[in-house]
């Protein structure tokens, strides 16, 4: 059975309506996504979709509405409550409103899912992760170097992940985990306010419960 993967496509900005949408040069981009909802007989060709997000100060999913169907109802409606737990880059403030309406062009890919076993380490500054990645050993394991932070003198968020399906980042975060190989690591990569490396490792099986 296929899963959906999701790439963001061009920005539209809406005109002639009466709701208010982020002007071009300001739209905020997502940086945290869930995947679509699965068929077990998926279209062989891609599906477009144009969508409409209301996102809120901090870059949370207020509304979301398709400015037309999707694939039937009942994935729409899926793909909807999916797109409510994204998160985008915080959008400018124009008023006291609670949000900004942004429309956007979603391209929705049909294949088999991506999973990988993940360590990935966060840091507020791109000044930190490049030094971090200049000490790097190559195809060392992070989860010798980094589970143990009082080893450090500099602050980083570390975390184990296993099973991680790849559709749920940005492309452009997606395509660098799509060239990795066991234990190589990403370079500095900015997500939203943070910079991460990520490394693939072999198994977690003994440090996850």
């Amino acid at each position: 059975m296929k899963s959906m993967l999701l790439i963001t496509m061009l920005v539209i900005v809406g005109c002639g309506t009466q709701q208010r949408f982020a002007p071009n040069d300001s739209v905020p981009y997502p940086i945290e996504m869930a995947l679509f909802p699965v068929l077990s007989d998926p279209p062989e060709d891609d599906v477009n979709l144009t969508v409409l997000f209301y996102i809120g100060h901090e870059g949370q999913v207020l509304d979301v509405a398709l400015a037309q169907p999707g694939i039937n109802p009942a994935w729409d409606a899926a793909a909807i409550d999916s797109m409510k737990t994204w998160r985008f880059t915080n959008p400018p403030r124009y008023d006291d409103s609670d949000g900004v309406w942004v429309r956007r062009s979603v391209k929705v890919q049909f294949e088999e899912p991506y999973v990988l076993d993940l360590v990935t380490l966060t840091m507020d500054t791109k000044e930190i992760a490049d030094s971090v990645f200049s000490t790097l050993r190559y195809r060392s394991r992070f989860i010798d170097q980094f589970e143990d932070s009082s080893n450090h003198n500099f602050s980083y968020g570390y975390t184990l992940e296993r099973g991680v399906n790849v559709g749920r980042y940005p492309d452009y975060v997606r395509s660098e985990l799509r060239k990795l190989r066991i234990n190589s690591y990403t370079r500095p990569i900015q997500i939203d306010h943070n910079f991460v490396i990520i490394q693939r490792v072999d198994t977690l099986a003994n440090h996850i419960q």
